[in-house]
């Protein structure tokens, strides 16, 4: 398996926004009720500017995205952040989520921070597992607060401090 990391920039944009609108579209994972346009990702890239962030390639294949972002944008919670990852289904059980939560791991304690937050879809039960073995811990659950495909789910919120 010949995985690597290149930092996000512009020349990832359709492969990056095609899978981020696959778990839009098919998925309670993405919170978006529907697909976005492929200029959201500028927004991506200004909410990252300041944070690591990866297109992730397996084989020269860009399989996924992985990256840290401020947590509230306030001064008070500038030792957070929230960690966001998605990988194609093909990328899946391969170990690779783990290889990015690693490096996401890594470059957080370079920057100074101490805590890392997940923000899941309550009926995202893979993730959450996911999340769990590699030392998150839940801190609550909002109920009820997203609307997608007709069904009503909460966001469980995870941290883990580093």
């Amino acid at each position: 398996m010949n995985l690597s990391f290149e930092k996000l920039s512009l020349e990832h944009k359709y492969p990056v926004m095609e899978i981020y609108n696959y778990y839009i579209e098919h998925t309670f994972a993405a919170f978006p009720g529907t697909k976005l346009p492929s200029n959201f990702y500028e927004k991506i890239l200004e909410d990252i500017k300041d944070y690591p962030a990866y297109a992730v390639k397996l084989d020269d294949k860009i399989v996924g995205f992985c990256y840290l972002c401020s947590y509230k944008n306030y001064k008070t919670l500038k030792e957070t952040a929230e960690v966001i990852c998605y990988l194609s289904y093909d990328a899946k059980g391969k170990g690779i989520g783990y290889n990015c939560l690693k490096k996401l791991e890594d470059d957080a304690r370079e920057m100074g921070l101490k805590n890392l937050i997940a923000l899941l879809s309550t009926k995202n039960k893979i993730s959450t597992k996911f999340y769990y073995k590699y030392g998150f811990k839940s801190c609550g659950i909002i109920q009820n607060i997203v609307k997608k495909f007709d069904t009503e789910f909460g966001i469980i919120i995870l941290k883990k401090t580093l």
